[in-house]
């Protein structure tokens, strides 16, 4: 059963939303303040969340921004579907690029609506878009949060922790990668970015692929190309055999 929470000052709107929702399937807890959502968030976890960015004390837009920058992966990569008033235009200019998956105006959103948009963004979600989508619709990753995400990474065994920690890998490593696309596919660099992008949407789709020796091989993979920025190549042999574990 996928998790919705919804924050709207407005009673009104998370008695009839939660209520809806939860008649459709969902398990759905709603707050009217933003004040002590982020304990709430970490305690329930959803699987999405349906933000109203006016509300008094503690915004919309703060909110989205502590999440982003949380210390749980899983809050940090969360879908986000904003429920406001005001035009779409002004509302896309507020969230930026917070990494907000849908964007519906109160007045002229019925349940209905909400709830199919809310089902596309999940059918759709961290889980199962291309990496390159995902890095498209949310915000970037700097490349020094690497070595963390990495460790992270391998230490982890949730599943859902290690779909989201892959995000970000990708994120903060994408312009390195698609640097390393531009380059003909026969140089060792152009090899290595094709082959470290499949090794990373094939763990991302195929979680079953994750194992320690998988582990092992993405983070060479991503040590090497740190060598690659730097013009220190190392040894060819070295990535000749990387690049066969790589497939």
């Amino acid at each position: 059963m996928k998790k919705i929470f919804l924050i709207d000052d407005d009673k009104f709107v998370t008695t009839l939303y939660k209520a809806r929702l939860q008649h459709e399937g969902f398990q759905a807890e709603a707050l009217n303040h933003a004040r002590d959502a982020i304990l709430k968030l970490e305690q329930f976890l959803p699987d999405l969340l349906v933000l109203d960015l006016h509300m008094p004390e503690v915004s919309g837009i703060e909110l989205l921004r502590t999440i982003r920058s949380h210390s749980d992966t899983r809050l940090r990569t969360l879908p986000v579907v904003i429920l406001s008033s005001g035009h779409v235009q002004e509302l896309l200019d507020q969230v930026g690029r917070l990494g907000v998956q849908r964007i519906f105006v109160k007045m002229q959103t019925p349940p209905n609506t909400l709830i199919s948009g809310i089902r596309d963004v999940l059918s759709n979600s961290r889980m199962n878009m291309s990496l390159e989508a995902a890095t498209e619709t949310a915000r970037s990753v700097p490349l020094s949060d690497l070595p963390a995400l990495i460790q992270e990474f391998l230490q982890s065994t949730d599943s859902k922790t290690q779909h989201c920690l892959l995000l970000e890998i990708y994120r903060a490593t994408w312009d390195r990668i698609r640097k390393g696309l531009r380059d003909d596919e026969a140089t060792p660099r152009g090899k290595l970015s094709r082959a470290l992008q499949k090794l990373i949407q094939d763990l991302y789709d195929h979680p079953e692929h994750i194992t320690s020796s998988t582990k092992e091989t993405l983070d060479k993979a991503l040590q090497k190309m740190a060598e690659f920025d730097e013009e220190t190549l190392g040894s060819e042999t070295a990535l000749k055999n990387l690049l066969n574990d790589l497939g």
